[in-house]
C-alpha cells in the first residue's frame, strides 16, 4: 500500500469515521474511494482538496509522497 494511502486511512480512523461516511461526505462513489484507499486509483485534485477539508488535515500531509 502506498504511504499516502496509509496516511489517509490513519486520518479517517483518527476522526472516528467509517470509510463509507467519508466517501459520502466527499461525494465520491464508494467503489472509487475503496480503490483510492487500496492504491488502485489516485485521487483527483478536487477529491484531494475535499478529503483534506473533511478530515481537517493539510493536503500535503495526506497526499505528498
Amino acid at each position: 500500500m502506498a504511504e499516502y494511502n496509509e496516511r489517509l486511512i490513519g486520518a479517517i480512523r483518527r476522526r472516528g469515521y467509517k470509510n463509507y461516511q467519508v466517501a459520502e461526505k466527499a461525494g465520491i462513489e464508494q467503489a472509487r474511494f475503496s480503490r483510492i484507499l487500496t492504491g488502485k486509483f489516485i485521487a483527483r485534485p478536487k477529491e484531494k482538496r475535499t478529503l483534506s477539508k473533511i478530515l481537517r488535515v493539510p493536503q500535503k500531509d495526506l497526499f505528498s509522497l
